[in-house]
């Protein structure tokens, strides 16, 4: 279980933006890293075999850099999709990125350039793979989310059209007001979750959590309304949307 706190100062950002923000920094790092070895040429005395193996590792780091910049661009497509089959991708080459910084250091670790530099590139590439991995993480549980959302806004809606079918075939003579609004008041939320789905965004999370408040509150007072009235087909129907609801406003936070 991941517990996140947000500053007030950044309530305004997206989910997905605060989650993946600080790929940009890390990838910054490593890149500049990533052509510590192109300095080691000059350092090194003057022989044939230690100029060649200088090269080398240069072009070793080279191929590092380049493999990180290709998992940066899966990890990103991710972002964008949530898919499955594309985090595995950006897994895989994380991974792949960091077998190759271990190919570096097991063959040119003796360069000085490359013994100095191999450590922050081990740790940045740690962070890395690390964050990423809680991202995913969080993302599993968002899509989840979204799933038992709109399961329990689809059971709702359900509720209300089984309410609609026993207005219309009641045959009680008091007059019933509030379970006429219970309709409205879950399309309301419907739209309002899904949007929240796609968008993300503090402003339609606010806007989904007060259209369940205000559908939890309409059936609160249609329960008052019929309490009196000898409606059991009805009272049954009426607290089955308000277990919906109830498992709606979970799902959601």
């Amino acid at each position: 279980m991941i517990s996140v706190k947000l500053s007030s100062s950044l309530s305004w950002i997206g989910v997905r933006p605060r989650i993946f923000g600080g790929f940009a920094l890390v990838l910054s790092f490593l890149v500049l890293l990533g052509g510590f070895a192109m300095s080691q040429v000059g350092r090194i005395g003057g022989t044939v075999d230690e100029l060649v193996t200088s090269a080398a590792g240069d072009a070793g780091m080279s191929q590092v850099r380049a493999t990180l910049l290709g998992a940066n661009g899966a990890v990103e497509k991710f972002i964008r999709t949530w898919n499955i089959g594309d985090k595995d991708v950006a897994t895989n080459a994380i991974e792949t990125v960091s077998r190759l910084a271990d190919q570096v250091e097991q063959r040119y670790g003796k360069l000085p350039a490359i013994a100095e530099g191999i450590a922050p590139v081990r740790a940045a590439l740690a962070s890395y793979r690390s964050s990423f991995s809680a991202a995913a993480e969080a993302v599993d549980r968002l899509r989840a989310a979204t799933a038992k959302a709109d399961a329990h806004g689809a059971t709702a809606g359900l509720d209300v059209a089984g309410i609609q079918v026993a207005l219309a075939n009641r045959t009680g003579t008091e007059r019933l007001f509030q379970p006429l609004r219970l309709a409205a008041a879950v399309d309301g939320v419907r739209v309002s979750v899904m949007r929240y789905g796609t968008t993300m965004t503090t402003a339609d999370a606010a806007d989904a959590k007060n259209a369940l408040a205000n559908a939890r509150a309409v059936v609160g007072v249609t329960e008052s309304e019929i309490a009196p009235t000898g409606e059991a087909k009805l009272k049954m129907l009426v607290v089955a949307l308000k277990e919906a609801l109830t498992a709606d406003a979970s799902a959601l936070d």
